[in-house]
């Protein structure tokens, strides 16, 4: 099972982008669930999509703590980096993005 949080602002086409993600996994022959959540602004509040891909069927589709995670702003990076599990991958926006110096790569 892989977990998956993609997250940014409002208008980044974050939900699409874990619609297809889900989606992709289903053609493949995968379970998968998405959950996506925004604020009321519905542009440049922070977004989240979360994306459960399996062998199996799944029974919790709540992400808890994610393999990888997806930035795509400052904000939502600082959120939701405690998220990731400790081998876990992250991948940002480098443009909006800034990673503490503590991480490792």
């Amino acid at each position: 099972m892989i977990k998956i949080r993609i997250c940014g602002f409002g208008g980044q086409g974050i939900l699409l982008a874990g619609e297809i993600l889900g989606t992709a996994a289903m053609i493949e022959g995968k379970y998968s669930s998405e959950m996506g959540s925004y604020g009321a602004e519905a542009r440049g509040t922070t977004t989240v999509s979360d994306v459960i891909i399996s062998d199996r069927k799944i029974s919790f589709p709540v992400i808890d703590e994610c393999d990888i995670l997806i930035a795509m702003s400052q904000q939502a990076f600082n959120t939701n980096a405690k998220f990731v599990k400790k081998d876990g991958i992250i991948i940002i926006d480098e443009d909006l993005v800034r990673i503490p110096e503590n991480l490792t790569q």
